[in-house]
């Protein structure tokens, strides 16, 4: 007889075995159990479930709002317990950062999905979406200090007009602080983490299949909540350009680089504008010379050029600062001619060189390069002019001409000598160049080494580029009250350079004279662009803006022999036009092929066009007393009176369709012209 025991589980042993059973149930979503014995396969990729989409994606909605969080803090001044307390005051400056994360995982989440029956393809989906977001994180962060710093989203225009990351890195390290760069490794490495815990480990019943109810219902709220964003982003920031903070640093970069591969010029004009537009723009026949700024009848030999970086009319004492950073100018001003109405073209360095050295407008086109858009076969530089009259030609500069490639540039355009960092002898001040001093060393040593011959010398400084280099031994004048913000601490440095570059010119002045060079030769002094510190305009570094803070500079003509007393011009003119002035003040010829004029010219026009394409691509011009500005992109248009209004505070365009349907076409024009011819 044989027996057979039934061994029975006590209750709490069946209980246990439920809870692994479930718990196994579980993990199975996330598994690929596929082996006979049902044992796990280790090279088998895991199951994704609705949990694997849903984390990431809401933790990189996550971090962008405290990116944005964080900004409003620094810029506006909007703490966090005013988020805690007023929720809704984040509607604006997050809403764009919502979309991208939410179509981000939208986007992915689906394509998960469409791959699920290849487990591999769909994993290696799941990592790329993981990445993604990671690298959104990153870069986040990372703009932080340039948001901070410029008030306006990364694009592939910043960083092409940068030329140098080195020089870039040097522009906005001052700004970078030791806690921004620590976070730009613990942010990203934190996040992926945490998208690994909550994606991978955590528990999850949820398919794909279930999330396409959220994913509807998310696609309805999240749309009605943009379109009332949107207007009250419209409505609220569109007068003062606040508006830029509520863009999404990653749409903004993205779109910029699709622009960017399937346009790289990203300009296109029409032709409804008058034909008689374009004789703004026509390179002009051989010209004699114009009519004398005075009644002295003998004319320089020499010619020095000196353009102070980054540095606006406002500035300078000459043209009314209240700070006293010129005293050396000041004490010329009875020998100096000054333009009030004088502008760059752009505010840009390379495109002001173009403008200075061939008398013609930038081309707002360029790709790469903007030296690789001059055509070579022009002769209306005039230090070409110069050199076949026997001059010797000189460029002396305290920053790398390596830069956007000067170096080659220059030799073509007429100038024999170039003098820079390289073979000053001169340590580094930072990585933009040397002192200004050693510039002004060598440029006073070049003009005595051959002194029977006239010369054409041009002298750039950089001090007075960001971050704003000081001499270490120079005391730091308070302009502004110490412990500011952050665009008042950067003003005061930049105000002690401004002033550093007024002491190397009056030590010019004061070689000229010991040299009995003074009543032989004639000074212009302008800058390449302007420089903004957030007033009166939302307005900050250089070449962002058009206002007058950014691309007003001045121009002066220094003359002991010419000029007895201080004497202003209400001409308005522009980079271009210095080459002829030049030609003009030593009674030669202008050479064909120069859109620009002398401004001494009688019958010259009041006209001067200029643009900015780093950020936004915006075109202006200034017309007498009028001023106008359109952005391409945005379709908004601004106009200000000049003479009752020189801040720039009044918008007159939506009371004045008129004339800027007239200056608008003028711009059209310009656009035209850079384009077809």
């Amino acid at each position: 007889m044989r027996l057979t025991f039934h061994h029975a589980r006590p209750p709490s042993l069946r209980r246990l075995e439920s809870v692994k059973l479930k718990a196994t149930a579980n993990h199975a979503d996330k598994l690929d159990i596929s082996s006979p014995n049902g044992s796990r396969n280790s090279k088998a990729p895991w199951r994704l479930t609705g949990h694997s989409v849903f984390w990431p994606g809401a933790l990189l909605a996550l971090a962008l709002v405290l990116y944005k969080a964080a900004l409003l803090d620094s810029i506006i001044g909007w703490s966090i317990g005013v988020f805690l307390t007023h929720p809704l005051y984040l509607q604006m400056p997050v809403y764009q950062d919502l979309g991208f994360a939410f179509i981000v995982a939208a986007s992915f989440g689906i394509t998960i999905a469409a791959t699920a029956r290849w487990p591999r393809l769909q994993q290696g989906v799941w990592w790329l979406f993981l990445s993604f977001c990671t690298l959104s994180v990153f870069f986040s962060v990372c703009c932080y200090p340039i948001f901070e710093y410029l008030h306006v989203p990364l694009t592939v225009g910043l960083i092409r007009a940068t030329g140098d990351f080195r020089g870039a890195v040097t522009s906005v390290s001052g700004y970078v602080s030791a806690m921004q760069l620590i976070a730009m490794v613990i942010a990203p490495i934190s996040y992926l983490l945490l998208s690994l815990l909550l994606a991978v480990y955590l528990p999850s019943r949820s398919t794909l299949l279930s999330m396409a109810l959220y994913l509807a219902i998310g696609c309805i709220t999240l749309g009605l909540w943009l379109i009332s964003s949107e207007r009250l982003a419209s409505d609220k920031w569109a007068l003062n350009g606040s508006q830029a903070i509520a863009m999404n640093p990653q749409w903004v970069m993205l779109t910029s680089v699709y622009h960017d591969l399937i346009n790289p010029n990203g300009i296109s004009g029409g032709s409804d504008f008058p034909k008689e537009y374009l004789a703004d723009f026509d390179t002009a026949a051989p010209r004699p010379p114009g009519s004398w700024p005075t009644r002295v009848a003998t004319k320089p030999r020499n010619v020095i050029l000196i353009v102070l970086e980054s540095t606006a009319a406002q500035y300078l004492g000459i043209y009314g600062s209240r700070y006293d950073t010129t005293p050396e100018l000041d004490a010329e001003r009875q020998h100096c001619l000054i333009f009030d109405n004088f502008y760059a073209h752009v505010g840009q360095t390379a495109l002001s060189l173009i403008a200075l050295t061939t008398s013609r407008y930038p081309n707002f086109r360029y790709a790469h390069s903007p030296m690789n858009d001059v055509n070579e076969s022009s002769d209306s530089s005039a230090a070409r002019v110069l050199r076949q009259h026997g001059y010797r030609t000189g460029f002396i500069s305290a920053a790398d001409l390596e830069f956007w490639d000067q170096d080659k540039f220059l030799p073509a355009e007429g100038f024999d000598d170039l003098i820079d960092p390289r073979n000053l002898g001169c340590p580094k001040l930072f990585s933009w160049g040397v002192r200004d001093s050693c510039m002004m060393d060598a440029m006073i040593g070049w003009a005595q080494t051959e002194p029977g011959r006239p010369f054409l010398a041009v002298g750039w400084t950089i001090q007075t580029h960001a971050p704003y280099a000081t001499t270490p031994e120079k005391k730091v004048i308070d302009f502004l009250p110490p412990g500011g913000s952050m665009d008042t601490v950067a003003e005061n440095r930049y105000l002690n350079a401004v002033r550093e570059a007024d002491a190397q010119l009056g030590r010019l002045f004061a070689a000229l004279r010991k040299q009995h060079l003074a009543q032989d030769t004639v000074v212009l002094i302008t800058g390449d662009h302007g420089e903004a510190f957030g007033g009166p305009h939302d307005s900050h570094f250089h070449g962002l803006n058009l206002y007058e803070e950014d691309i007003h500079v001045p121009m002066i003509i220094w003359s002991p022999s010419l000029f007895s007393h201080e004497t202003h011009s209400s001409v308005v003119g522009g980079h271009m036009d210095i080459g002829p002035t030049i030609l003009d003040l030593l009674g030669m010829n202008t050479p064909a092929g120069e859109q620009g004029q002398s401004l001494f010219k009688p019958d010259r026009n009041q006209r001067v066009y200029f643009f900015q394409n780093k950020a936004y691509l915006l075109f202006g011009l200034r017309s007498g007393d009028w001023k106008y500005i359109y952005n391409s992109v945005t379709g908004k248009e601004q106009l200000y009176d000049l003479q009752a209004d020189p801040a720039e505070t009044t918008n007159l365009a939506a009371s004045s369709s008129k004339l800027c349907l007239e200056f608008h076409r003028r711009i059209l024009a310009w656009i035209y012209c850079q384009i077809h011819k």
